[in-house]
């Protein structure tokens, strides 16, 4: 095999493979020696070169004089064959030059990272990092001082604005277009069509619906917790107002004192507040425990009323009593989000889950979502609650924002847990996307217990959940078009083109002599430019619609 100084050898010959031959052959920087790439059948023709075999000809090439080699393989959502290839490369010890299309603009001052490639069409403004081996693709665009890292993949079309850092192996898909100063973190994945306004987490998936979509029906848990004070009859009772509330989903909560909390265990300050100071956290906790046959009657009772029986449990024993009663979702308590052994044992039910996260950051959320689906649970099964664990909330904690935040940042559903006075958060939240709400309630916020002073009443039970219902309604569908109501308003409250004065036959329509008023009958005043200078064939009574 002859020694080849200026060749080149290709890994990947599919449709990314051709792009780059492309480019090669109109830079005549380099010879394209021939493509390796399992897939292929050998000696098969690509764009003109041809597949010579699997990569495991490398080291032949390498002792045969090829040194230089670039990776043709493309990367959507999947950047780790590109990295193991890129390793082998130079443990061989080939060069992996960069691969600029000539009709790439390209900035004299961009650093481009080895074996990186800028298709035909892509523009690289003045300051901008490109990372080893990274592609720059088609007709996208990258403004000045944008850092992206290696192996990342930006897809034809893709606009980033100045300033946007894009770490190792993420994907910016097609016509995406991420705006100033964002940060995408690694592993990412935007796709095609999005507008990026928010920083993306390591691993996040970054998918909206281009087309608009009916907002989903919320739903709605009347969270009854311990407000049942350890009576059954309380907890049935808190059962019937919430099936009056219209609520989709009744809550409480299961748990043996001594498995989740010491003797010495001190009340937090909420729970002094309403319980006192002296009666220690396990005493208090040990009152509102239900046992395993007002569990068995509760669900029962729920099945009876047509209300979804939902439970959270806090520790091991509490997980296998409700898994045995047939629940279908679980709902995570923020306190369990960093307790490891809970989440895997909960994640391997593979049931629907709901996790609260109230103290806790994003990172803390990302590790919990990566214990529950490592475990078994799959993503799509998971909503995650914004919430602020203190009773009452105070306004300026509540921070519904954040609920957004969770959902761009992880690709998951999300909801909110309130615990703020009144109803007006859980309403705004449901405007803001939220597919699942979680409220307290009481029959009586008088009753002895740490949680009946932060619930809500029967009364006020039943207002939120209506509020909610209609701004579901309110929230509609996205497309903008008259609705039903407003369609027979419309030629009334529009207008049309009028004579103002008495017009002759043969004069000229002018701005002195038309003007627009109630109602649309006639022509409307967008085409008033198309009746200005025309001559009237008519006579025109004043208020007569002008018609041409």
């Amino acid at each position: 095999m002859p020694k080849l100084k200026n060749s080149i050898i290709l890994i990947g010959g599919g449709g990314h493979g051709r792009v780059v031959i492309d480019a090669i052959k109109s830079a005549k920087s380099f010879n394209i020696y021939g493509i390796l790439d399992p897939s292929l059948r050998r000696n098969s023709i690509i764009s003109g070169v041809k597949v010579i075999g699997p990569d495991g000809m490398l080291p032949i090439l390498f002792k045969n004089g090829i040194k230089n080699a670039f990776i043709s393989v493309g990367s959507i959502g999947d950047h780790e064959p590109r990295k193991k290839i890129y390793g082998n490369l130079k443990k061989i010890g080939f060069r992996l030059p960069s691969v600029v299309h000539p009709k790439a603009v390209v900035a004299g001052d961009v650093r481009l990272g080895e074996g990186a490639f800028v298709a035909a069409g892509a523009i690289l403004n003045p300051g901008v990092k490109i990372g080893r081996n990274a592609i720059i693709n088609t007709r996208s665009s990258v403004d000045h001082d944008c850092g992206i890292g290696d192996f990342v993949h930006v897809a034809p079309g893709a606009v980033l604005s100045g300033g946007v850092k894009i770490k190792e192996g993420a994907h910016i898909g097609t016509g995406a277009s991420v705006i100033q100063n964002i940060k995408i973190g690694k592993n990412a994945m935007i796709g095609a069509g999005q507008t990026v306004r928010v920083n993306i987490s390591d691993g996040a998936r970054y998918f909206e619906r281009l087309e608009p979509r009916r907002h989903k029906k919320v739903f709605i848990i009347a969270e009854a917790g311990v407000n049942h004070n350890g009576s059954l009859k309380t907890a049935k009772d808190m059962v019937d107002a919430a099936c009056r509330s219209g609520a989709d989903a009744v809550k409480f909560q299961t748990f043996k004192a001594g498995n989740i909390v010491s003797r010495f265990s001190p009340k937090a300050d909420y729970q002094k507040r309403s319980t006192g100071k002296k009666q220690p956290q396990f005493d208090m906790i040990k009152k509102l425990e239900l046992d395993r046959n007002a569990h068995i009657e509760l669900v029962d009772y729920c099945r009876k009323k047509k209300i979804i029986f939902l439970s959270s449990p806090f520790d091991p024993e509490s997980i296998d009593l409700l898994d045995g009663l047939g629940l279908e979702i679980f709902k995570i308590p923020s306190g369990e989000i960093t307790n490891l052994p809970y989440l895997r044992k909960i994640g391997r039910l593979r049931k629907k889950i709901i996790m609260s996260t109230g103290m806790s950051n994003l990172k803390e959320i990302k590790a919990a979502l990566d214990i529950l689906t490592k475990a078994g649970t799959p993503k799509k099964n998971i909503t995650v609650l914004h919430c602020n664990t203190e009773y009452p909330t105070p306004f300026e904690d509540a921070d519904l924002l954040a609920m957004t935040k969770i959902k761009y940042a992880f690709g998951v559903n999300v909801g909110y847990s309130d615990h703020t006075p009144g109803i007006e958060a859980p309403i705004a939240a449901a405007a803001l996307g939220a597919v699942v709400i979680e409220k307290h309630f009481t029959l009586d916020k008088s009753m002895p217990g740490p949680d009946h002073k932060a619930s809500l009443g029967p009364d006020e039970l039943n207002a939120m959940v209506a509020a909610i219902r209609n701004i579901e309604k309110a929230l509609g569908s996205g497309r903008k078009k008259p609705s039903p109501s407003e369609a027979k308003n419309k030629a009334v409250v529009r207008k049309s083109i009028v004579a103002s004065k008495a017009i002759k036959t043969g004069e000229v329509f002018t701005e002195e002599n038309i003007t627009a008023k109630r109602p649309a009958t006639g022509m409307s005043p967008i085409h008033w430019d198309k009746v200005i200078g025309r001559t009237a064939k008519k006579d025109f009574k004043r208020d007569e619609s002008i018609c041409l």
